[in-house]
């Protein structure tokens, strides 16, 4: 399989794509893993739950209507949303998967130093399955 470059990944919010303004997006799947080893047994033994996904992003900050931070800030105390996670920015196919799900807004922050540019950071987490569309 062909390595990708991360230059072409798209990410929308709510419908709203924002991939113009981010230049971090990390998806995170962790699996509820329970131990269940028992005396007898000769090594750790384990039994899967549920899962859960969180999506962060960071971007420069852009205040204008439409853009990220107006998008996210609207967010705040408004429910699930669905999110759209595109690492390759090509249409979902077998080899350039789209991940896709409901989230909430989890965490939202702005930083302002006084040596480098202002930029936001989110945290969604999600809200259900996360689906890996491939068509």
């Amino acid at each position: 399989m062909a390595r990708i470059h991360g230059e072409n990944t798209d990410f929308t919010i709510n419908a709203i794509a924002i991939e113009d303004e981010l230049n971090n997006v990390a998806l995170e799947v962790r699996q509820q893993v329970s131990e269940v080893t028992a005396f007898a047994d000769v090594a750790e033994e384990f039994v899967e739950g549920k899962y859960g996904w969180t999506e962060e992003v960071t971007g420069s900050f852009d205040g204008a209507a439409s853009q990220g931070d107006d998008t996210i800030f609207a967010l705040l105390g408004g429910g699930e949303v669905p999110s759209t996670f595109d690492p390759t920015g090509v249409t979902a196919d077998a080899n350039n998967p789209n991940y896709d799900g409901n989230v909430v807004l989890e965490r939202y922050g702005i930083r302002a130093p006084v040596n480098g540019p202002v930029e936001y950071s989110a945290t969604f987490r999600g809200n259900g399955a996360l689906t890996r569309a491939v068509a």
